[in-house]
């Protein structure tokens, strides 16, 4: 019994920050975060059966596939800060159980704050609010006594002892009395001692000074002499009063320097004394710099599109080091004493690690073991093992989310990451433990992109895309497989059913998706299964090296084989889906060289009677676009109805093409768009622009809006049955509202689901749900698969 206590309490600890503070509904949380086959979920659906009879709606996943459970073995989770606009978190740490994080909630709005945690027991030790203030950066000391912040537009820090709520104020040292000094940058010194030191440089930084905190006053220290270079960075060096302190070598115009003199422009890395300003190591490198072939070096050669350094970092111990960021690529400069006049420039040093993405952020435990690496829009988080100065192993961690920042817990080996714009979580993760799978490095640099290739299939049959739909009431993925057959690529149709594979019959396509001289490989962008007759539905964006894009239609079953359609008409690009169901297809174009937009409608149908174009409505963008579908209760494909007409036609009531109803719901809610699509069945109406954002629902003659445009993917079930469901992209859940309130009912968000698209079955008792690489799950309401109940 003690260890299932300790593994529920690991689990809450994990998994804390996808826990609903509004709903605080345990038993959906745990069927958000556990999995199926643990004794915490069966619990948890035990509890479910007893609550279902009071009509709680719960949802559960029952299957994955595809679906990776992410090697990040992070220990805890949690949320700091509430919005994308929030600052990126600074921690301290006065001892292991004293930890305290700094951020702010609702940057910007009416109720902005700064806020400091107690990041264990999330206390709200310290708050000021700060009514729409914009707060740029947080600062907090390494004790976790004081704080300091910077706003948007005011040239000073604010800096507060978070003790006793008093605001902290500089003394100037000529006349002795507090004063305002106005500051750019603003650091605090790792080590802890009867007195705070903090370091500050002018926003005309040419000079760095130091300052002691005694008390409610901070006394200056020392003033660096006057550098002739701009600080571009300065900061302590861990455990240390020791500073290093980064600058350009130049100030050259462009437009006065020679090419040759504006590339060797150099940036000066100095170590130095914090109390006396003594230059302890002094180098200069390259402020752009090139690969060699093979990437084992860089050097400052001027033969190849240069890489720019973004940031440096010390690497400390016996065997000192600089890490340079230059954008893809790290070079390695070793420090050594005989080499480190100030006049000295290192133009040549060795790559340690290089990839096709922008290294985002990296960061550096206080012990130099570890240097963690965050990557521009990429789910992974690479660490860098360093022994005696040199990389000695890596690691490729494939984290919960995209993450933007990295921070070590000060004095650990305990890496934060942060996803700041999107969820705002915070994940922690130790470096030290053993289940992490470090692999030695034996040959340099490390060329991330070959660990991103490790893990791909080299079999010749290759997954091309993914689509999925319910057949016969069964959650069914649809794969579409290269196969390699007598020297020719062709494609091959399996079917996942329930998310188990099972080997289905394959219908060859041919070559009509093989990517050739004029266009790229397609992109799928909508599919759908027909129950009537049998038929899958794939429809893709064609992109042509000309700049345009044509929609393609591709139709298969297993009794006519498969038809293929491909719109001739060309100049046109950015396909937007606005319609679609079984038999029909509205799509929005832009023009690729004018102002001309174009609607079409398209009627899927079958061999008998081929896939046409039935309308084109072509309209400058200025005057908009008003169009209504009005769609059939039981439809065919003969029976939809189209009305198209400028913007301010629509709005102008007197004009005959719409009545007075369609014109009010037009004038109201489409006043700030230029394309506007009103669609109706029966009772049921929904208003989009043209980025498929819903601007209002109407049942049974009852509008509603809610207080955000939400995008809606799954346009084949627009016709709810109870529920208004769509993903969240931003925040990464699948939101579930009652279909004729807009009430919010269920917030699904699971570390293990990322959600990008979601089909529902008729009843809405089932979903799938598809993530951005092809991943799929299978969730369903409770109450409708109590036959698979694991207990």
């Amino acid at each position: 019994e003690s260890n299932k206590y300790e593994e529920l309490y690991s689990f809450l600890r994990k998994n804390e920050s996808y826990f609903d503070m509004e709903t605080m509904d345990f038993i959906q949380f745990i069927f958000n975060c556990g999995q199926l086959e643990s004794w915490i979920t069966r619990k948890a659906i035990e509890a479910a059966g007893e609550a279902v009879n009071s009509k709680q709606d719960y949802w559960i996943t029952t299957g994955q596939t595809n679906v990776e459970i992410p090697s990040l073995l992070w220990t805890e989770s949690k949320t700091i800060g509430t919005i994308g606009w929030d600052v990126l978190p600074v921690c301290s740490r006065l001892s292991s159980e004293s930890v305290r994080v700094v951020s702010t909630n609702d940057n910007t709005l009416e109720s902005c704050c700064v806020i400091v945690t107690d990041y264990h027991t999330s206390e709200v030790i310290f708050k000021t609010q700060l009514p729409e203030k914009e707060v740029t950066y947080v600062r907090i000391s390494f004790d976790g006594r004081i704080i300091a912040y910077q706003i948007q537009w005011e040239l000073k820090w604010n800096i507060y002892d978070v003790n006793t709520n008093e605001e902290l104020n500089f003394v100037n040292p000529e006349s002795n009395e507090a004063g305002v000094f106005e500051y750019e940058i603003l650091e605090f010194c790792p080590l802890i001692g009867d007195k705070i030191i903090l370091l500050t440089i002018p926003w005309s930084r040419n000079y760095i000074m130091a300052w002691k905190i005694t008390k409610s006053t901070i006394e200056q220290v020392s003033q660096s002499p006057i550098f002739q270079d701009e600080i571009l960075y300065c900061g302590f060096l861990p455990n240390s009063t020791h500073a290093l302190v980064w600058c350009n070598k130049y100030e050259v115009s462009s437009s006065h320097a020679s090419a040759n003199e504006e590339f060797l422009r150099k940036c000066h890395i100095k170590l130095m004394d914090s109390c006396n300003w003594d230059i302890e190591q002094s180098l200069q490198i390259p402020f752009q710099i090139n690969p060699t072939s093979d990437y084992t070096m860089l050097s400052s050669s001027n033969d190849k599109i240069s890489y720019t350094l973004q940031t440096v970092t010390y690497i400390g111990g016996q065997h000192e080091a600089i890490l340079s960021n230059y954008r893809n690529l790290i070079g390695l400069i070793q420090l050594k004493d005989d080499t480190l006049a100030e006049e000295n420039f290192i133009d040549r040093f060795p790559c340690v690690y290089y990839n096709s993405r922008n290294i985002e952020y990296m960061a550096t435990s206080d012990d130099y073991q570890f240097v963690g690496l965050c990557l521009e829009d990429d789910k992974t988080i690479n660490i860098m093992k360093f022994v005696s100065g040199e990389v000695s192993g890596f690691i490729k961690m494939h984290s919960v989310e995209s993450m933007e920042y990295l921070m070590f817990i000060p004095g650990t080996n305990h890496l934060f990451c942060y996803n700041r714009y999107q969820t705002q979580r915070l994940y922690r993760c130790d470096l030290n433990n053993t289940d992490l799978d470090w692999q030695e490095i034996s040959i340099k640099p490390i060329c991330d992109d070959q660990f991103r290739h490790q893990s791909c299939d080299c079999d010749v049959n290759k997954t091309y895309f993914s689509a999925s739909a319910f057949i016969s009431n069964m959650p069914t993925v649809v794969q579409l497989a290269k196969i390699i057959e007598d020297g020719t690529c062709q494609l091959k149709l399996d079917l996942i059913q329930g998310c188990t594979k099972s080997m289905g019959q394959h219908i060859i396509c041919g070559d009509f998706l093989k990517s050739n001289n004029e266009h790229q490989k397609p992109v799928l962008i909508e599919n759908g299964y027909r129950s009537s007759d049998g038929t899958f539905i794939f429809i893709f964006s064609i992109a042509y090296e000309q700049g345009y894009k044509r929609i393609a239609i591709l139709t298969m079953n297993n009794i006519q084989g498969n038809t293929s359609y491909i719109d001739n008409d060309i100049g046109y690009n950015w396909i937007r889906i606005m319609y679609y169901d079984d038999f029909h297809l509205v799509i929005y174009q832009k023009s690729c060289k004018s102002d001309e937009h174009v609607v079409k409608w398209f009627t899927l149908k079958n061999d008998d009677d081929p896939t046409s174009l039935s309308l084109k409505y072509i309209y400058k963008h200025k005057d908009g676009v008003a169009c209504k579908i009005s769609v059939p209760m039981d439809y065919s494909s003969d029976q939809l109805h189209i009305t198209v007409s400028p913007m301010a036609r629509a709005i102008d009531k007197t004009m005959k093409v719409w009545d007075s109803e369609d014109s009010k719901l037009f004038a109201e809610y489409c006043q700030h768009e230029q394309e506007c699509y009103l669609i109706r069945k029966g009772d049921q109406t929904i208003m989009m622009n043209q980025y498929n954002s819903v601007l209002m629902k109407e049942h049974y003659n009852v509008c509603k809006s809610l207080p955000f445009t939400p995008g809606v993917h799954n346009l084949d079930k627009l016709w709810s049955f109870q529920y208004f469901m769509f993903v969240d992209e931003w925040k990464k859940s699948i939101n579930i509202h009652d279909n004729t309130t807009l009430q919010l009912i269920r917030v699904i968000q699971s570390p293990y689901i990322k959600p990008w698209k979601i089909k529902s079955n008729h009843d809405q008792s089932a979903l799938i749900c598809q993530g951005w690489n092809y991943e799929f799950s299978v969730i369903k309401r409770y109450d409708s698969c109590l036959e698979t109940n694991p207990s």
